[in-house]
């Protein structure tokens, strides 16, 4: 594919909107179907995904507290970005990056908000700061999606958080198809 060049960040903010209104048609018909998801990102920005990783298996979060998703598998990284070990990106330079996420809700007893954190995180499983997030209502199989671009600068590490209410019981679900972050470098 022949890599797209943008002139300005309103270019690439144009390419981002165009992309994520083909993202809310694919998760509105179908959810499940993330190769589309990532082909119709691709074929907007002109630009390779440089990573995608999911969750292998449920994870059980802790009761009203942060919790790092714990991403270990990966769809696809080229550049060896992701580290399944720490569950987290390393953005390999500088430059405007397209991070999209989704996290899957197969059950939870709390009732109240339930948040997911793109955020920095430099080492453990603590985050350091929030770059974004978004929020939700909560009930079993649910999903939260969220996209966003931000400027990134070389060795930035990058991971997802998630939080929820008092009353626990929150389960993420697992598979390609389920919980699973995902970057890509526009310019």
């Amino acid at each position: 594919m022949k890599e797209k060049k943008f002139s300005s960040i309103e270019d690439v903010e144009a390419a981002f909107n165009i992309a994520v209104r083909r993202l809310n048609e694919v998760y509105k018909y179908n959810r499940r179907d993330h190769d589309r998801l990532t082909q119709d990102v691709e074929d907007v920005t002109g630009v390779s995904a440089l990573c995608r990783a999911y969750l292998s298996e449920n994870q059980t979060l802790v009761d009203s507290a942060e919790t790092l998703v714990e991403l270990d598998t990966e769809s696809y990284d080229p550049d060896s970005v992701f580290d399944t070990t720490t569950h987290k990106i390393t953005v390999p330079s500088d430059g405007y990056y397209l991070f999209t996420f989704q996290l899957y809700f197969t059950s939870t007893t709390a009732e109240g908000r339930h948040k997911g954190i793109l955020g920095l995180g430099a080492g453990g499983s603590n985050r350091v700061s929030t770059i974004n997030y978004a929020e939700t209502g909560i009930s079993s199989h649910h999903y939260l999606n969220f996209a966003d671009i931000q400027y990134m600068t070389q060795g930035t590490i990058v991971g997802l958080w998630v939080s929820g209410p008092t009353g626990g019981g929150t389960t993420l679900g697992s598979a390609a198809a389920g919980t699973w972050m995902s970057m890509a470098k526009l310019v």
